[in-house]
């Protein structure tokens, strides 16, 4: 009798979550890919991103970043900040897809297409680029307060050649580039993942100066409107 019970307990979790996962009455026609836009945190914010630092056999300097931002505009909302933002990225596809929100989902707050392709979480700001300099000479090649940006290559995540090629192909393009050679349309549409409030971008070198760990570093990300914000990186 007490195994009964429990396989009819089990059994009635797993019917009780299955109704929670069923789509709801929310439906929604959409010609963009972007459900949401959220706008990077700033120099002052507490809450501006992360930093990790890690270095690999002394061979190998990895600089992580998770860079925070808050929501502004979302497609649920139709609101004319979206709609601005819709223009200023190109992101308006001639082939609308419906959305349907899901209960208790990972997909993009709970929205995603019938199909279940999500639709996308990105930055509202535009990146024009991403410089490293070093208090401290890095070599006889750049002395102190010179740009480093060459000798490091970046890793980010973002939509832009898919809305750039007319919505085909692989949404997410995953860039590994030496930082200096960057196009700055390459940084529109960063990619949020599902269930984060931020993006991950990293910075990788192996020119590696010899006293690494006396160095603090300034990561400068220039926006395309003059304004910067600045993440300071101690090595020690």
């Amino acid at each position: 009798m007490k195994r009964l019970m429990v396989i009819l307990a089990v059994v009635a979790i797993f019917v009780g979550c299955a109704k929670e996962e069923k789509a709801t009455d929310n439906t929604l026609e959409v010609n963009s890919t972007v459900l949401s836009y959220f706008s990077l945190n700033r120099s002052n914010d507490s809450m501006m991103g992360d930093v990790a630092v890690a270095i690999e056999g002394d061979k190998e300097l990895i600089i992580g970043f998770t860079l925070f931002g808050a929501p502004i505009a979302s497609v649920t909302e139709q609101s004319d900040t979206y709609r601005e933002l819709q223009q200023k990225f190109g992101d308006i596809n001639p082939n609308k897809s419906l959305l349907r929100q899901y209960k208790n989902c990972n997909h993009s707050f709970g929205w995603h297409t019938e199909s279940g392709n999500c639709n996308y979480i990105c930055f509202s700001d535009k990146i024009n680029s991403v410089t490293v300099v070093s208090d401290k000479a890095w070599s006889a090649d750049f002395p102190a307060g010179s740009d480093l940006s060459s000798l490091f290559e970046a890793e980010f995540s973002s939509l832009y050649e898919y809305v750039a090629r007319g919505f085909t192909g692989e949404p997410v393009t995953e860039y590994k580039q030496s930082l200096d050679s960057v196009k700055p349309e390459w940084y529109n549409l960063l990619v949020i993942p599902n269930g984060k409030m931020g993006t991950e971008f990293t910075l990788r070198t192996t020119n590696l100066p010899e006293n690494l760990q006396e160095h603090a570093l300034s990561i400068v990300f220039t926006l395309d409107t003059g304004e910067e914000i600045e993440y300071l990186c101690n090595l020690a």
